[in-house]
C-alpha cells in the first residue's frame, strides 16, 4: 500500500526498538485519521494490515490522539483541511494540471501524518538521532500554532513547520510527475511535466532542480519509491519561489 505512495518505513526497525511498550491505539482511529480513505482507500483490512505491520504508524496514531484530546478535534482538522488547500493553490500556480494533483495530496492523512511525525520526534530527540540523515532536520511541533498559550517564538517554528510540510508534499508531487525513475506502467510513457516549465525563464534553480528530479530515489527491491524528505522539501520551496508568474501590465 505505501509503495504506491512512494514512501518506504525505513525507520520501523528503530521505532520497534525504541519504543517497546507502547501501547496499539485503536486501528479505527488510525484508517479514520492516518489512512488516507477519505480520498484512496477504503477496504479496512487493508489499512488495519498497514497499521498492524507499521510500527511507525501505531506511534503516530497514539500521537495524533493525544493531539486531538489536547486541541480538539474540529480545530485540528481545519489545521490540516487548510494546508490541504493551500498546497492546492500552489500546484495550480505551478501550472499543473488538476487532473495530475494524487488523491493523496487531496487527503487530510497527508498532513496529519508528517504533523504527528513532527511532534514526535520534537518530544524525543533520540529517536530524532537515530533517523537517517538526522542532522538533515530539527523537528518541531507544529500543532504548537493551535496552543493560545505557546509563546509568540513557539509559534513562529510551528508555522515555519507546517510551511516545510507543505514543501515537502509539494516536491513529492513534483518528483512523481517530472522523475523519469517513476514507474508509469507497462508503456512506459513519458514524466507528465517537465520541471522547467514550472520555473521562470532562465531561473538559476532551474539546473539543480533538473539535476534534483533526475536522481535515483531510494529503493527497495523490484519498488519505485521517493526522494529523502529534506531533498523534496528543496525541491518543493525551490520550484514554488522560482516558479513562472504572470506579467503584471501596469497602467501607463
Amino acid at each position: 500500500m505505501l509503495d504506491q505512495m512512494g514512501f518506504k518505513n525505513v525507520f520501523d526497525k528503530v521505532y520497534a526498538s525504541a519504543h517497546l511498550g507502547v501501547q496499539k491505539p485503536d486501528v479505527q482511529f488510525f484508517a479514520d485519521y492516518l489512512g488516507y480513505r477519505d480520498k484512496v482507500w477504503s477496504e479496512d483490512s487493508s489499512l488495519a494490515e498497514w497499521y498492524d505491520m507499521t510500527p511507525s504508524a501505531q506511534i503516530y496514531t497514539a500521537e495524533l490522539r493525544r493531539a486531538m484530546e489536547q486541541y480538539g478535534t474540529d480545530k485540528l482538522m481545519a489545521l490540516a483541511n487548510a494546508s490541504v488547500g493551500r498546497l492546492r493553490s500552489m500546484m495550480q500556480d505551478l501550472g499543473i494540471d488538476s487532473s495530475l494533483v494524487s488523491p493523496f495530496t487531496d487527503s487530510t492523512s497527508w498532513f496529519l501524518w508528517h504533523a504527528a511525525k513532527e511532534r514526535h520526534l520534537a518530544a524525543n530527540p533520540n529517536a530524532q538521532a537515530a533517523m537517517p540523515n538526522a542532522n538533515k532536520y530539527n523537528p518541531h511541533d507544529p500543532l504548537v500554532l493551535l496552543d493560545s498559550f505557546a509563546s509568540t517564538d513557539e509559534r513562529i517554528a510551528a508555522a515555519k513547520a507546517i510551511e516545510a510540510m507543505e514543501f515537502s508534499q509539494l516536491g513529492w508531487e513534483l518528483y512523481r510527475l517530472s522523475s523519469p525513475h517513476i514507474d508509469r506502467g507497462p508503456e512506459k510513457p513519458p514524466a507528465p511535466i517537465d520541471i522547467a516549465t514550472v520555473l521562470q525563464s532562465g531561473s538559476s534553480a532551474s539546473e539543480n532542480l533538473r539535476r534534483l528530479v533526475n536522481e535515483q530515489p531510494k529503493r527497495e527491491p523490484g519498488k519505485d519509491t521517493t526522494l529523502s524528505t529534506f531533498k523534496l522539501t528543496y525541491l518543493g520551496q525551490q520550484a514554488y519561489e522560482n516558479r513562472n508568474r504572470p506579467e503584471v501590465a501596469y497602467p501607463e
